[in-house]
Formats: C-alpha cells, structure tokens, sequence
C-alpha cells in the first residue's frame, strides 16, 4: 500500500510506502506501524520501531503545522475582506488571529529540535524529494501577508479612524519577520 496525502488547499503530496495503515488514527495521515525496507538488508526489528517513532513524531509536526497554516490563510482572507468593506475592528480581529497562528507555528515547529539529525536520516529517504519548504501554504501564507495590497489598494488610504488593522498588520508582518530569522531559507540548514 501507498500513502499519500494531498493537501486540499496546497496540492503539496509526500508519499512513501506502507505495509498496513495505523486504524483508529483520526487523522489517517500518519505512518504505518511497519513497512518494507527499501533496501535489500531488513532492519532489525528494534530499528524498525524506532525509525517508525521517529517518523511518525516529524509527520505529526508538519501535519499539525499544515492545519494551522490552512486556518491562518482563511483569517487572512478574512481580515481582507473585512478591511475592503470599511469593518476595521473585525479585520483587525482577523488579522491578530493570524499573527497567533504565525508564533504558535514558529514556537510548534522547534519541536523538530527534538529529532537528532540521525534519526530523521533514517527515514529521510522514503519522503522522496519533499521537503518543508515545499509547503505551498506556507508560501502562499507569507506572500499574501508581505503584499502591499493585502488591506486593499495601496492607493486607497484607510481613513483615519480605521487604525486597527494597518497596525495589527504591522504587527503580523514583524512576527512573519522573526519567523524568517529562526527558520533560515531552504537549503540553508537541512530541509526539516
């Protein structure tokens, strides 16, 4: 059996091979309890576990981070739409929600600090060519929050007494900043 997931709303797909799928498991996203071994050699049972843990532990993370990147991006929507229409409290609202998701993503994803380089080396080669940086919300996320039209059109100024969602953008951009200074560009640090 193949497993594979594909975001709905980033296309992004991982896929690896699987013997049986783990039933009960809400989400059915994560790996299976045993696999065949790419190579020729089986790994001792013991291995076998531990590199299944260690696995499963980096899915987890990087599923749980791609929910919250989805929620993000449907506030973000929000706080645009909201911000169009004159509603600057809501949008506001919206907008600090999102700048939540972006440091409890930042803060969620040191939880990759737990997984010794060797660990996710011994499964690294079943995620094919996938990487974290291949994460399309993410991209979307962080390109939709740096353009210049986000509130609405750069030329339409907000008047004076909608001044809670340019500040809360403001806001949302300086925690999307000190994201990029602890989680380098991909290539830069491994592609965890």
């Amino acid at each position: 059996m193949t497993w594979q997931h594909t975001g709905q709303a980033s296309g992004a797909s991982v896929t690896a091979s699987r013997h049986h799928h783990v039933h009960g498991d809400p989400l059915r996203l994560l790996p299976a309890a045993s696999r065949s071994p790419r190579s020729a050699a089986a790994p001792h049972p013991a291995e076998r576990t531990a590199q299944w843990a260690y696995e499963r532990f980096f899915i987890t993370v990087h599923q749980s981070a791609e929910l919250l990147a989805a929620r993000a991006l449907v506030d973000l929507h929000r706080a645009a739409e909201q911000a169009r229409a004159g509603i600057d409290r809501e949008a506001a609202t919206a907008l600090r929600r999102v700048t939540a998701l972006v440091v409890i993503l930042e803060q969620h994803l040191t939880l990759l600090d737990h997984l010794e380089p060797d660990s996710f080396a011994s499964f690294r080669p079943l995620l094919d060519n996938a990487g974290g940086a291949q994460s399309s919300q993410f991209a979307e996320l962080f390109h939709r929050i740096a353009a210049a039209d986000l509130l609405g059109s750069p030329s339409d100024a907000l008047p004076t007494q909608q001044p809670l969602a340019p500040s809360a953008l403001q806001a949302l951009r300086g925690a999307v900043a000190l994201w990029q200074t602890r989680h380098p560009a991909p290539g830069r640090k491994g592609d965890r």
